[in-house]
């Protein structure tokens, strides 16, 4: 499950399909967690009245996808520099 979350309130949840998010909230934290790691507030019936809270403050392990695809543009940056180096001299 990917969840939005701004200043310490999650805003919106999506599917974890739907990565792309990341670009549609430029000023928010954006998070994957396992799906049962998050518990949405529920009326008498059952059905969720509301989003979870923010799941990073009860510890539950999450991943960044901000940093994560800084990282990877990072590390593709790192392997075409190599790539450049090893075999790039003419």
């Amino acid at each position: 499950m990917i969840l939005v979350i701004k200043e310490g309130k999650v805003i919106a949840t999506h599917t974890d399909d739907q990565e792309y998010v990341v670009d549609h909230y430029p000023d928010c934290d954006v998070i994957k967690v396992v799906d049962n790691a998050v518990e949405f507030p529920r009326d008498k019936e059952g059905r969720p009245t509301g989003l979870p809270e923010d799941p990073r403050l009860k510890g539950v392990p999450y991943v960044d996808l901000k940093r994560q695809g800084i990282t990877k543009q990072r590390l593709a940056d790192l392997e075409t520099a190599l790539a450049a180096l090893l075999g790039g001299g003419a």
